[in-house]
């Protein structure tokens, strides 16, 4: 049912469209197509009812606002994580002509990450901009033909994206995508515009850049070290990434990355207002403004690395990197043989041993001591992650625990034995960064050129005689590979960390999970002491300064701002409206044995929730994230007949019919057949994946109420027996069971799980198995 506020919204979009071909881009008119995707329609995980809906309620709105051709393009079936699932998804495409076929696409994805996920930011959001784009553009002369997609499936992979630029006849004919994920937040606009190989050409980013001044804005912001990273590992883009690949201009507009709660249930239009949309929207109309007027220049690709200080884009080629590359590696391979021969004679130097070791045991102490910042908070506060919502003051934090460590190790330190040499402490980053340098380049000059600078500066150090300077380099050596782990996107990648803590489900994985952070840390910041060692006996005035360091009374104050700010911090709220823990809670119901069990596992602690199944009640108070109970509940949903007769034929092929049917809509269902011979399958439907031993069907999101499915199988030898395994997940628990929490956002499901063995020999009908 539609909400009445929604009303005077429609309205104001409907009069925005048809009072003339002069009126832009209009906020609110976008922020009402985002209210009828996030609570009209609701959340949209791919191949899900709610996601056919808002791609049929979006194609209808494009054919309103004038296109020539508006059409659904179907997606039945996909790979996802190496396995073929089968899906009712799709595209919504909308083509308003211009007076040249020369194509111009802008996309949005529309589905969200989950049933529990309105997405309103990732992505309602873009898509709501797109439609007012396209309501605007349908009302204004167009050089180039407009194409406006909002594409299914993103989450999931990009396969609406991939989708389309395979299955799509003119895909020869785009000349341009812009693409809109995620407009709803007042954050810096984040452009996406790399694949791994390449980016998109230069003046597409030099016409963002000069719209986004042009308008006002400023709010382009460019995070070079987060992407050095994220190209590296193919990590997060968007649905202008398959465009690229296929070497089309593509571009994506990203809001709200650290600030915005996306793929959780908080993911709401709460977060947003109207004016959030505008920039994007605007951004958008701007380029497509400039294009349509001063046409798309005919290159297609870049090759360079954006830096853009204050905002003014500057594009580096590859050649100057790999100059900056080999600039850093032979100004250190000449400060490591100056080192060397500068030695201290050997009758001269002391002989002291395992002084690098001595100084990596301190430095492992360090790292520790900085971690036990959180470790006490956890303690205090009672929260597994107690700086969700403050990771800027947490940070904070754990640097004086780090500089309480260090006080600590100068302290202990100061009484053992440690070479005078300087070259065995110059010697060691070096040879770390020359090591990293030689790594990173396998893969290119983007993230070779971190250990490379730090090469060349620490060797600028070495010959540069003043001790200011040189302490200044050497310094400022540790900054490039401390950027790589501690970027732009920190926030995000911590909150990324502890929506995937589920599967930390316990003291020992805790521990594991402690250490593996501390032995990273410790290794990846391994040049740190060493370094300052090397600067104690480089700039004479380092040692004045740790004395002074050391002092009792320095350690005394460094105390107290840490008891002020543990103080300060446990007074702050974990957790907000934006920000709250997830819990899952999974019914496992076997209907052959009519056993039952309820899994638990949550973000944060389980305490403050109160589980209930018929006559068992239970409720959490300790420091636990996970649980498994039984429990006694019933689902009996699920029901397979087999409509044809199993036969053998040689003894060696078997065909099979079967029916799947659900007495209440599922979210999920796999079907799995597996024999202890060698199958082949000769034919089946629908889509499935086959290995040796093994054939699988899945459907995501809302499959049909009733699935067909059958085939013939040869198997390499005579079989006598093969089993059937269905397993069927529903959104929700059992109507006996019920989970309340004030802290956690409840994700919930059913799991029902029937196994088969199926026998002969001898044609056998089984019914109703």
């Amino acid at each position: 049912m539609i909400r009445l506020w929604f009303i005077p919204l429609f309205i104001l979009s409907f009069f925005s469209q048809v009072t003339g071909a002069q009126s832009g881009f209009h906020a609110d008119s976008a922020y009402a197509f985002l209210q009828h995707l996030c609570e009209t329609i609701g959340p949209r995980p791919m191949g899900s009812k709610a996601e056919r809906r808002a791609l049929h309620w979006v194609t209808r709105q494009l054919h309103r606002f004038g296109a020539d051709t508006a059409y659904t393009m179907p997606i039945t079936q996909y790979r996802f994580r190496g396995r073929v699932v089968n899906t009712r998804s799709g595209i919504a495409v909308g083509l308003f002509r211009g007076k040249t076929d020369s194509t111009i696409v802008i996309g949005s994805h529309l589905d969200s990450a989950g049933p529990e996920m309105p997405g309103a930011n990732d992505n309602a959001s873009g898509t709501a901009c797109m439609l007012e784009l396209a309501r605007v553009w349908g009302q204004r002369e167009r050089h180039y033909t407009l194409l406006f997609a909002a594409f299914g499936g993103e989450e999931q992979g990009l396969i609406g994206s991939r989708h389309f630029v395979e299955h799509y006849d003119s895909l020869h004919q785009v000349v341009l995508m812009l693409q809109i994920d995620m407009a709803g937040s007042d954050e810096a606009i984040i452009p996406f515009f790399e694949v791994r190989h390449h980016q998109a050409p230069a003046w597409l980013l030099r016409d963002a850049y000069a719209t986004d001044r042009q308008l006002g804005y400023r709010s382009l912001f460019y995070p070079m070290h987060f992407f050095a990273l994220n190209q590296a590992l193919n990590g997060a883009s968007s649905d202008h990434q398959p465009f690229l690949e296929k070497g089309i201009p593509a571009i994506d507009f990203t809001a709200g990355l650290n600030s915005s709660p996306i793929h959780t249930p908080r993911d709401r239009l709460d977060f947003i207002q109207p004016h959030m949309l505008e920039r994007s929207g605007r951004l958008v109309d701007g380029l497509l403004q400039k294009y349509q007027r001063s046409g798309i220049p005919d290159e297609r690709q870049g090759n360079y690395l954006l830096y853009s200080p204050f905002g003014i884009p500057l594009f580096l080629p590859p050649w100057l990197l790999w100059s900056l590359i080999y600039a850093g590696v032979v100004l250190a391979g000449m400060a490591y043989l100056y080192s060397r021969k500068s030695r201290l004679p050997e009758d001269e130097a002391p002989k002291v041993r395992f002084s690098g070791l001595k100084i990596l045991l301190l430095w492992f102490g360090i790292i520790i001591t900085t971690q036990l910042g959180e470790t006490l908070m956890q303690w205090i506060t009672g929260y597994r992650h107690p700086w969700m919502t403050h990771i800027t003051g947490y940070v904070v934090y754990a640097l004086f625990w780090g500089a309480a460590g260090a006080w600590l190790a100068l302290r202990i330190g100061q009484n053992w034995r440690f070479s005078p040499e300087p070259h065995i402490y110059f010697k060691r980053p070096l040879i770390f960064y020359a090591l990293f340098t030689f790594l990173f380049s396998l893969h290119g000059p983007r993230l070779a050129v971190y250990p490379a600078t730090a090469l060349l500066l620490l060797s600028l150090a070495f010959f540069i005689a003043r001790p200011v300077p040189s302490f200044v380099l050497a310094a400022l050596s540790l900054a490039p590979m401390f950027r790589l782990v501690f970027s732009e996107a920190f926030p995000f990648y911590m909150r990324s960390m502890a929506a995937g803590s589920f599967v930390i489900d316990s003291f020992k994985l805790a521990l594991l999970q402690s250490i593996f952070i501390v032995l990273f840390l410790t290794f990846w910041f391994w040049p740190v002491p060493y370094t300052f060692v090397w600067l104690r006996y480089r700039v004479e005035s380092v040692n004045s300064w740790r004395y002074r360091f050391i002092r009792p009374e320095f350690g005394l104050a460094l105390l107290g701002i840490l008891i002020a700010g543990t103080v300060v911090l446990s007074t702050l709220p974990a957790y907000n409206a934006r920000w709250r823990p997830v819990v899952r809670v999974q019914a496992n119901y076997d209907p052959k044995t009519a056993t039952s069990e309820l899994s638990l596992r949550a973000t944060e602690y389980l305490r403050g929730i109160t589980l209930q199944a018929d006559t068992l009640t239970k409720r959490y108070s300790g420091r636990m994230n996970a649980d498994r109970i039984k429990a006694p509940f019933s689902a009996d949903w699920l029901i397979i007949q087999s409509d044809s007769v199993m036969r053998t034929a040689n003894g060696d092929t078997v065909q099979f019919h079967w029916r799947l049917t659900s007495k209440k809509p599922w979210l999920r269902v796999e079907l799995t057949v597996s024999s202890d011979s060698v199958l082949h399958v000769i034919h089946a439907e629908p889509a499935y994946e086959e290995r040796s031993r093994t054939l699988r069907f899945v459907w995501e999101h809302d499959p049909p109420e009733t699935l067909q499915v059958g085939g013939t199988l040869a198997f390499s030898g005579p079989v006598r027996s093969f089993r059937r395994t269905v397993t069927a997940v529903y959104r929700g628990l059992p109507p006996s069971v019920r989970l309340q929490s004030d802290l956690h956002d409840v994700i919930a499901r059913t799991q029902v799980v029937q196994k088969d063995t199926l026998k002969w020999p001898g044609a056998i009908n089984r019914t109703g198995e």
